[in-house]
């Protein structure tokens, strides 16, 4: 039976949230003052998956390289601030992962290391975005 969830969203650069496999992400709001994301759960027993979500203030920069799929807007402090949320859908694991791909992980000897000087929280870990580039700082990663 298909429900709807309510998942409590952080007002920060990025975050995962752990979601039914499935699920597909309606709207974002504010209910108590806090920002929060409903989905339709077409399977609540279903395994649960990560889904990486980015929050963008307005007049803040958003990265070129990487897929992502816009959510919704909110506001908060009577709406002095406005942020936009968007879901990333990369393919090496989203912002804030250390996956490069199935089993592989950044600084054990893989070629996704950088040379970008680790802008946006990257550290010089350049997560490759599937084209080539860091999905933090958008510098190419060299190849190994």
């Amino acid at each position: 039976m298909k429900t709807i969830w309510k998942f409590k969203l952080q007002t920060t650069d990025e975050q995962q949230i752990l979601m039914p496999k499935g699920s597909e992400i309606l709207t974002v709001q504010i209910q108590d003052g806090e920002p929060c994301i409903w989905a339709m759960i077409n399977e609540p027993n279903a395994e649960a998956e990560k889904r990486y979500i980015e929050v963008f203030g307005t007049g803040n920069p958003i990265l070129s390289h990487g897929p992502r799929k816009y959510i919704g807007t909110y506001q908060l402090r009577g709406g002095a601030l406005v942020f936009h949320v968007f879901e990333y859908t990369g393919l090496f694991g989203g912002p804030g992962s250390d996956v490069r791909s199935e089993g592989e992980q950044l600084g054990d000897g893989g070629s996704a290391k950088s040379v970008c000087g680790g802008v946006r929280n990257c550290n010089g870990n350049g997560i490759d975005d599937g084209l080539g580039y860091c999905i933090y700082c958008e510098e190419k990663i060299p190849s190994a």
